[in-house]
């Protein structure tokens, strides 16, 4: 799991969690209910150290961790976030397929 990576990769940590939220986002209703299996990987992305070279780097990667977490402990948010980003796919591709 990329999550596990050192905190000092922590564009991997951001990509990594950039993949989950689109997958929450977009898949189908099994993801959501299989995600509650990851919840304690997404603490380890709170622990990234807050600077690299006297910049915080960290804030993106914990902020983003935090979305995910809400979004994993709240069906309705998820469901509300899923709503809108099928509402997006479909007045930009209208004629895609997929789940909606």
């Amino acid at each position: 799991l990329k999550l596990k990576a050192p905190a000092y990769e922590w564009k991997r940590l951001n990509k990594t969690l950039s993949v989950i939220e689109f997958i929450l986002k977009h898949g189908g209703p099994a993801v959501s209910k299989n995600s509650n299996v990851g919840r304690h990987a997404f603490q380890l992305a709170f622990f990234v150290p807050p600077t690299e070279n006297g910049i915080d780097k960290g804030g993106q990667v914990r902020s983003k961790a935090a979305h995910i977490q809400d979004l994993i402990h709240s069906p309705a948010k998820l469901e509300e976030e899923r709503k809108a980003a099928a509402d997006y796919r479909q007045k930009f591709y209208p004629s895609s397929g997929g789940y909606v």
